[in-house]
């Protein structure tokens, strides 16, 4: 049976995955990773994962923002089916003189309502996913949310991504039209770095895709949901 790994954006928590998990199809298992606050560091995050996370040739690895480079360097060093990218990067879509701009206190007021629409949601997505995702930003320390943000903000794991490309991992990106966060260069930035063409579907939706269009979602990656003797669709 095939099995989705899913790995959560920035508040790490993985509980914003509610509506793409009750929509899973038949015959597929989906766990969802809840990243240790005490570690905001890519590195020490893939440490963390390898050693905990149960990793096989059945199981996709599907990361949401933040946890893009994560993914990357855990198949540098583990064998999965497949890594899906969604609205994510592999190399920072912000410059690194922004760290100095990220502190806690930041993060001690939610986010207002409308920011999260504009930016996260967009229109389509209900209220109370709306007023979930605030919540759940809110209830992660700021030190936790300023350091996995100064962590983004440094991210290079083009190298990795390479790696991951040239032993035959199928690369997936997976992106929001409407995504007010991660740009399109992103996506170009990944097809540029690896020497086997990634997946590249791109759907009208936000950057939280899975939360607001998990149907559309669960289609766009039927072809890696199917049990394998071998990992490409």
């Amino acid at each position: 049976m095939r099995r989705v790994l899913l790995l959560p954006g920035l508040d790490g928590t993985g509980e914003l995955f509610a509506p793409f998990v009750e929509r899973a199809p038949a015959g597929v298992t989906v766990e969802v990773a809840r990243l240790p606050e005490r570690l905001v560091e890519y590195p020490a995050l893939a440490d963390w994962a390898v050693e905990t996370l149960r990793l096989d040739g059945e199981t996709v690895l599907v990361a949401e923002s933040f946890a893009g480079p994560l993914a990357i360097l855990v198949a540098a060093r583990a064998r999965v089916a497949a890594v899906v990218l969604v609205n994510t990067w592999i190399v920072s879509p912000y410059a690194p003189t922004w760290n100095w701009l990220i502190r806690p206190w930041a993060f001690r007021v939610p986010p207002p309502k409308r920011v999260l629409r504009a930016r996260m949601l967009g229109d389509r997505a209900s209220d109370d996913l709306v007023t979930r995702a605030r919540d759940v930003v809110a209830s992660v320390p700021p030190a936790v949310m300023a350091g996995r943000l100064r962590a983004m903000m440094r991210a290079d794991v083009r190298r990795e991504a390479a790696e991951v490309s040239r032993g035959g991992t199928p690369l997936v990106v997976l992106h929001g039209d409407g995504d007010g966060l991660v740009p399109r260069r992103s996506v170009a930035q990944v097809e540029q770095a690896v020497p086997v063409k990634p997946t590249v579907i791109h759907l009208a939706g936000p950057h939280l895709l899975l939360q607001v269009e998990p149907e559309a979602s669960w289609q766009a990656l039927a072809p890696w949901l199917r049990p394998t003797s071998g990992a490409h669709p």
